[in-house]
C-alpha cells in the first residue's frame, strides 16, 4: 500500500482513559467488542476484531447473540453499531447466527480467522517437543480461577451478596428482544465451587507427576492474580514453572506435548500448535453438579476431548513421543467457528480490510488538530506510565493483566513477537 500507517497499541485502560479525549489522533481504531466503545467517540471509524469467539459462545445462537452483539443494539439502539466500519469475525458459524437474525446488517461482517492462528502470530516448536531426544514429557496445566483470584482483588463475597439480594439472576433479556439473553452469568457460589475444585486438581496431580519424567508448566489465566501463584509455587516448593504473563498463549502452548485443564478455548490454540489437550472436568465427581448449560464444557470441540475419570487415568495417559492428528470432525469445528485451516492468513486479511477502509476514509482531521490530540495523548500516557512507576515501587503492587502501560519496552516487546 502506498499509505503511511503509524500503529498506537492500548489496552483497557487506554481504551477507557485515553482514547476519549484523543480520537482525533486516530483515522481508524481498533477494537475487541463493541461493549469497549467509549461513549465519548464520536465517529464511525471503528473496526471490530474479536478476542474471544468461541467454545462457550456457540453452547446457544441465543448467547452468542449475546456476546457478539452489544446491549443497545438488541434493543434497538444504533449508537454503537453505526461507529462500526466492519465487524472481523473468526469463523462461519457466528457469520450465519448473526445474519440468518439480522439480515440487513450483513455487509458489515466479514469472516477473517482467528488471528492467534496466523502464522505469523505462532511459534513453531513441533520439531522440539516430540523430538526422541527429550527425556522428559512437557505437560502444561492452566488455570481459570478469575472469580477467587482476581487480578483486581475484587472480593468474590460480593457476588454472592448481591445474588442472595436479587430476586431473579440466571436469566435477563434485552427490552424489544424478549426471547434473546442479555445476561447468562453463572451462579457465583457455583462458580467458585468449580473453580476451587479445578485448583484442587491440578495441585493433587502436579504432585503426583514424577519430575524425572515430566517438565511441568503452569500458564495462569490472563484475568487472574499472576503473582498469587508465583507465592504458591515458591511458599510450596511446587516443581513447576510458570509461563510469563506477557508471553503470548500459543507460543507457550507451541512448546507443550498436553494442555491439562478445565474445559477452555485454549483447546482451539492447543490444536493449531500440535499439542493434545486433556480435560480434567470428570475428575471430581462433585464437580459436574455446578455446571450451567451455557458452560465451556458443553461446546462442540469438547466432544473429541479426552475427559479422565480419575488422576491415576490421566497420568496413564501422558506418553512420550505422541503426535498430535486432527481427525476430520475436529478439522470440522475448527473450521466452522475459526476459519482453520484459512485462519494462518487471518492477520493478512485484517490488514488487507483495514486498508481498503484508511483508503475510503482518507484524513478528515485538520493537522491542527491532530497536533492537538497527539499532544494530549503524550501527556495522558506520560501521567499513566509515572502511575504505574508509582504503583509497582511505592505501593509495590504489580503490572500485571489489562493494569500495565503502554511504554517503549511493553511496545518494542509486542512487536518482536511476530514471527
Amino acid at each position: 500500500s502506498d499509505l503511511d500507517v503509524r500503529l498506537f497499541y492500548g489496552n483497557r485502560l487506554y481504551t477507557s482513559k485515553v482514547l476519549p479525549n484523543c480520537q482525533d489522533m486516530f483515522d481508524l481504531i481498533i477494537l475487541p467488542r463493541p461493549f469497549f466503545i467509549p461513549k465519548k467517540i464520536n465517529s464511525n471509524n471503528v473496526i471490530i476484531i474479536f478476542s474471544e469467539a468461541v467454545g462457550r459462545c456457540f453452547t446457544s445462537d441465543k448467547y452468542a447473540l449475546c456476546s457478539f452483539l452489544d446491549k443497545d443494539f438488541m434493543e434497538g439502539k444504533k449508537s454503537n453499531y453505526d461507529k462500526v466500519l466492519k465487524f472481523l469475525l473468526w469463523g462461519d458459524k457466528s457469520y450465519n447466527i448473526i445474519t440468518s437474525k439480522f439480515k440487513n446488517i450483513k455487509e458489515k461482517f466479514i469472516v477473517v480467522g482467528n488471528p492467534r492462528h496466523d502464522n505469523l502470530a505462532l511459534k513453531n516448536n513441533k520439531n522440539n517437543k516430540n523430538n526422541k531426544n527429550n527425556k522428559k514429557i512437557s505437560v502444561g496445566f492452566i488455570t481459570r480461577q478469575p472469580r477467587i483470584n482476581d487480578y483486581l482483588g475484587r472480593q468474590p463475597v460480593n457476588d454472592i451478596v448481591n445474588i442472595s439480594l436479587m430476586k431473579e439472576y440466571k436469566y435477563s433479556y434485552y427490552k424489544n428482544q424478549s426471547d434473546y439473553l442479555l445476561l447468562q452469568d453463572d451462579d457465583p457460589v457455583d462458580e467458585m465451587y468449580v473453580q476451587s475444585s479445578d485448583i484442587r486438581t491440578m495441585l493433587k496431580i502436579i504432585n503426583k507427576l514424577n519430575v524425572d519424567k515430566f517438565d511441568i508448566s503452569i500458564r495462569v489465566h490472563q484475568t487472574e492474580n499472576f503473582y498469587f501463584w508465583e507465592s504458591v509455587l515458591t511458599e510450596h516448593d511446587i516443581n513447576a514453572t510458570l509461563s510469563k504473563w506477557t508471553t503470548p498463549f500459543t507460543h507457550w502452548a507451541s512448546s507443550m506435548n498436553y494442555i491439562v485443564g478445565p474445559a477452555s478455548t485454549s483447546s482451539y490454540d492447543a490444536y493449531v500448535v500440535g499439542a493434545i489437550p486433556i480435560c480434567t472436568r470428570y475428575i471430581d465427581k462433585k464437580r459436574e453438579a455446578h455446571i450451567s448449560k451455557f458452560s465451556e464444557e458443553f461446546g462442540d470441540l469438547q466432544g473429541f476431548i479426552a475427559k479422565p475419570k480419575s488422576i491415576d487415568e490421566l497420568i496413564s495417559a501422558l506418553k512420550p513421543n505422541v503426535i498430535l492428528e486432527l481427525n476430520s470432525q475436529i478439522k470440522q469445528v475448527l473450521k466452522d467457528e475459526t476459519n482453520f485451516p484459512e485462519s494462518s492468513k487471518s492477520i493478512t486479511k485484517i490488514v488487507s480490510i483495514c486498508m481498503d477502509e484508511l483508503s475510503i476514509l482518507g484524513t478528515n482531521v485538520k493537522i491542527s488538530k491532530r497536533r492537538y490530540a497527539y499532544f494530549k495523548y503524550s501527556l495522558i500516557s506520560l501521567f499513566i506510565n509515572t502511575y504505574f512507576i508509582y504503583r509497582e515501587k511505592v505501593r509495590r503492587k504489580k503490572n500485571i493483566s489489562s493494569m500495565f502501560p503502554i511504554n517503549k519496552k511493553i511496545i518494542n516487546h509486542i512487536d518482536n513477537l511476530l514471527n
